[in-house]
């Protein structure tokens, strides 16, 4: 009869050796899990704030070589515009417009970078984009119409047009 006891209490400690290494195998396996998760959502954060920063510095780009606004104008805190919304993500983005004369005729070197800076701390941004592009810098032009064939209204200023 010992011996019975004997193999019955070893096959319940068996049994709840086995038990607990499996916990601790799937307690393992669900933090690993749980941190891989984690890397995968601040890593899609990241994403996020890049393709922001590079919309806005393509943004401010577009603008500068349509001529809707100048280098100094777009340097400084980027303000919310027209449809957007103006959503709270664009407040603590700041773009830094830097020009410098090119080796080609008409063409300026412009240097948009748009920063993630909370606070205005440029010296460490959460997240940047550079975009650097030969531009044909607009002059602005005087609020006249401009000799335009398609408007139908060549040479004329806004007291000539017609209604």
């Amino acid at each position: 009869m010992p011996s019975r006891l004997r193999n019955a209490s070893s096959r319940r400690g068996g049994v709840l050796l086995e038990v607990l290494l499996a916990l601790v195998l799937f307690v393992s396996a669900a933090m690993a899990t749980l941190s891989v998760v984690d890397r995968l959502i601040e890593n899609s954060y990241t994403l996020e704030q890049r393709r922001i920063a590079a919309d806005l510095a393509r943004s401010a780009m577009a603008r500068l070589e349509a001529g809707l606004a100048t280098p100094e104008t777009l340097s400084g805190p980027v303000r919310p515009e027209g449809d957007d919304g103006g959503t709270a993500e664009v407040s603590d983005w700041v773009l830094e417009v830097q020009t410098e004369t090119s080796p080609f005729p008409n063409l300026t070197n412009v240097s948009v970078t748009a920063m993630l800076a909370p606070g205005g701390d440029i010296e460490n941004p959460k997240s940047s984009f550079t975009l650097r592009q030969l531009v044909r810098l607009a002059r602005r032009q005087p609020e006249t119409l401009q000799d335009d064939p398609l408007s139908g209204m060549a040479g004329t200023g806004p007291e000539e047009a017609a209604p």
